[in-house]
């Protein structure tokens, strides 16, 4: 068992947004699975299906075994038990020796493994956002900790219009908004207060 002083930072607040996001799949409602996100080509179940098997590639990444198949289901009749044994998985292979000084492929590219836990972590974010936005849920992390993984985002994203890459245009949010709504804004999903 993992000695959770021992715990760097970054691996930690890995662990502070995964459970957050455990509890909301935790809490999806049974005639909930099949409903719509703002992920459109996503339901419920797809979209905490991508959240598991984004997980399961990144621990094949970082040991270098065979990559998952993303097109299979990865949650079988126990979403919650599926979600929990992938982040565990993934915490346990970022502490191993080397890992986070380490580089390692990525959907971005070559990345060193602190960097794979941010993505992991601006991951669960935003499909925390989006999955409680599906299931009147809200993603239980302090504002504190969305803030500083947004001003993060600032800096290594372009803002505005993004014709490629992983995100979508930025869009618009109040500036008064909370911060995890700023955040998904930012990587472009459309607040419902905005028009959609």
């Amino acid at each position: 068992m993992t000695d959770t002083t021992q715990v760097p930072d970054v691996v930690a607040l890995y662990d502070r947004v995964s459970a957050a996001l455990q509890e909301l799949v935790a809490g999806v409602r049974p005639e909930q699975w099949q409903a719509s996100t703002p992920c459109t080509e996503w339901d419920v179940r797809a979209l905490v299906n991508h959240v598991v098997g984004g997980t399961r590639y990144f621990v094949a990444n970082i040991r270098g075994t065979e990559q998952p198949d993303r097109s299979l289901d990865f949650l079988g009749d126990d979403a919650v038990a599926a979600f929990a044994a992938a982040t565990g998985d993934l915490h346990d292979a970022f502490l191993e020796p080397g890992v986070l000084d380490g580089v390692f492929a990525s959907p971005l590219g070559q990345r060193p493994g602190r960097g794979l836990v941010q993505m992991r972590i601006v991951e669960h974010l935003v499909h925390g956002w989006d999955l409680g936005t599906a299931t009147g849920q809200r993603l239980d992390v302090p504002a504190e900790v969305v803030e500083g993984v947004l001003a993060g985002l600032r800096q290594a994203v372009p803002g505005g219009e993004r014709p490629s890459g992983p995100f979508k245009d930025e869009q618009p949010a109040p500036p008064d908004a909370p911060p995890l709504d700023r955040l998904a804004a930012f990587l472009g999903r459309r607040l419902p207060t905005i028009g959609g």
